[in-house]
């Protein structure tokens, strides 16, 4: 049952919340586009703009995990499986116990020193 409006509004509640329809969906190829081959957040929302769909970097995020299309990279390398590096790790691997640790020099740089000779940490 509504009340009266007078001239400045009416004293009962206005409507709250509601459902927004979400502008990503797999009609819009996002989801192909996704599968088509590696992508960040940014990059996809800036490929979304340049065709018109208007959208920020967390509606990408929400759509890319509900869609369960997001994957973790990788801890490995991926340059791990080259023929010449796997072989010089091989190699690596045999020859480093063979390494005397004590003639072993370590450097630090995580120290930065400025032109001007002001010592950053």
């Amino acid at each position: 049952m509504e009340e009266p409006k007078g001239e400045t509004g009416g004293v009962s509640p206005g409507k709250i919340g509601g459902h927004k329809k979400p502008v990503l969906s797999g009609s819009n190829a996002t989801g192909k586009r996704i599968r088509s081959g590696p992508f960040t957040l940014r990059k996809l929302t800036q490929e979304l703009a340049a065709r018109g769909i208007k959208t920020d970097v967390r509606a990408v995020w929400t759509f890319v995990h509900a869609e369960e299309l997001s994957s973790k990279k990788t801890i490995r390398p991926a340059e791990q499986d080259r023929p010449d590096i796997a072989r010089n790790r091989t190699r690596w691997k045999v020859h480093r116990g063979r390494i005397d640790a004590s003639r072993l020099v370590f450097i630090d740089e995580s120290v930065l020193q400025t032109a001007e000779g002001v010592q950053m940490n």
